[in-house]
């Protein structure tokens, strides 16, 4: 992957690892420990389970391989809880499967390359320069990821509705939070769609 498509994907990871927490109930007993992104094997592992749920609930899956797929999930979360959660520590309770900001906040901060040796890793891509031509939209959350890696460029600090990123110029959906979709400057007609507001 691209420095940006590895940027993209470790939000998408992190947001589909919070979503099989509380699905899963996984705080309880620490099943899934929150420092699985200092991890490199358990940021592998996560990546395949997501994968694989994505092509077992695709539009080509089969039941069959949805129940393969929870029999995995059962494997892994019996060896995590060996080698890493190490036993009990919700007294069997029901807790709050909600992640506080801060867990999810020292996600965003981990290295998605740790454990790559660097012969292996991306090459880093010119400020401004990356493409992804197939993309026309991004989510509020990709964009912020982004600018925060230094790949996108807001127009101006006062300026917040147009952005540089990937040769274009985007511009922001009209909304009033900061999950605003983001569509590139050549398909705004994409903003005014409905499909796209809550």
């Amino acid at each position: 992957m691209t420095e940006p498509e590895y940027t993209l994907a470790w939000e998408q990871l992190r947001n589909w690892t919070a979503w099989l927490v509380g699905r899963y109930r996984l705080v309880l007993e620490d099943r899934l420990p929150g420092c699985w992104p200092q991890h490199p094997e358990l940021i592998e592992e996560l990546w395949a389970l997501r994968a694989w749920r994505a092509e077992a609930y695709g539009p080509e899956g089969a039941g069959q391989s949805a129940v393969y797929w929870h029999q995995a999930l059962v494997t892994f979360l019996g060896h995590v809880s060996i080698w890493w959660a190490g036993g009990c520590r919700a007294g069997h309770a029901s807790p709050n499967t909600d992640l506080s900001t801060e867990q999810t906040g020292r996600w965003v901060g981990a290295d998605p390359l740790a454990g790559i040796p660097q012969l292996l890793r991306p090459a880093s891509s010119e400020t401004g320069a990356i493409t992804m031509p197939e993309l026309n939209m991004l989510s509020g959350a990709q964009m912020r990821a982004l600018t925060r890696a230094g790949l996108a460029h807001p127009q101006h600090a006062s300026i917040a509705a147009f952005t540089y990123y990937d040769g274009s110029w985007w511009a922001i959906a009209p909304a009033e939070d900061e999950d605003a979709m983001w569509f590139r400057a050549d398909h705004t007609e994409l903003a005014f769609d409905s499909t796209f507001h809550r």
